[in-house]
């Protein structure tokens, strides 16, 4: 049992990390931020609230 509870916090405490990888491409670092920045506009925008009573 003791077994058990001390894999458990040895199990708990362990993380895995992405790795990160840098991209030097103009054509891939555009379509990045654009794509980042349509996805914070719809956010800020909100999306219609089509068929709603005012």
């Amino acid at each position: 049992m003791a077994h058990r509870v001390l894999h458990f916090f040895a199990d708990f405490f362990v993380y895995e990390t992405a790795k990160s990888v840098v991209v030097k491409s103009w054509s891939v670092g555009i379509i990045n931020r654009v794509t980042q920045l349509l996805i914070i506009l719809y956010f800020i925008g909100g999306t219609p609230k089509a068929g709603l009573p005012k």
